[in-house]
């Protein structure tokens, strides 16, 4: 695709264009590339969101969240919005501890995008480490696994859940679940969350059962 907006770049010099092309960077991590390919964008018209928005995930990036969301901010103030923004302003502001509009706008996201699984999931998310209300985000993650049964973040939510609750067996099938998708990040969060004062899994650190499905965790 790089190589298309490149060549789209010679006829006409629009920031559609230019951050398709900084996107393409940014995935590649050729960062500094991206950053010149925005300033392009910006100088050809600074109103246009979507440049505001890569600008943001660029900031992510160069681990810069205050610069992220005030990019973010401003796409938003533009008109513009994605589910990849909300998620993105939303964790940069987690970063940036401002738990209350943290919040608030991960739920006008999914508010705004209810189709997006991922959107509906984080605000499970956000209820447990942004809110403190964790009986309210097992809803938000079944919204999310209707729309998305492979949805990772919903189905180690659901087996936190379970687990805090003492409720062994669903817990132990939704770990399944996560380690059938992704079985390294499962394992790394299993760890951190016993090291976490939360310490959902605590009651089952030792379960034979859950420490044959990770393996590997001494």
């Amino acid at each position: 695709a790089r190589s298309d907006f490149q060549q789209s770049l010679r006829w006409e010099h629009r920031p559609g264009a230019l951050v398709a092309l900084a996107r393409a960077h940014l995935a590649e991590g050729a960062l500094d590339e991206a950053d010149r390919l925005l300033t392009e964008a910006l100088e050809a018209d600074e109103r246009y969101g979507p440049t505001h928005e890569t600008l943001g995930h660029l900031m992510m990036a160069w681990d810069e969240p205050k610069s992220a969301a005030r990019a973010y901010e401003q796409s938003l103030g533009l008109g513009h919005a994605t589910p990849d923004l909300y998620r993105g302003v939303w964790q940069a502001y987690l970063r940036l501890e401002n738990m209350d509009r943290a919040h608030e706008l991960i739920v006008e996201g999914a508010g705004r995008f209810p189709e997006s699984d991922a959107l509906q999931a984080a605000v499970g998310d956000s209820l447990v480490y942004a809110k403190g209300e964790s009986e309210s985000a097992p809803d938000w993650w079944a919204r999310a696994l209707a729309i998305n049964a492979n949805n990772f973040e919903a189905n180690f939510g659901m087996a936190g859940h379970h687990a805090a609750r003492g409720e062994r067996d669903p817990a132990l099938d939704y770990l399944k679940r996560c380690v059938a998708l992704n079985r390294d990040r499962a394992v790394k969060l299993w760890k951190d969350d016993l090291t976490s004062p939360l310490r959902k899994f605590g009651d089952f650190a030792a379960d034979p059962d859950f420490r044959r499905l990770l393996g590997g965790l001494d």
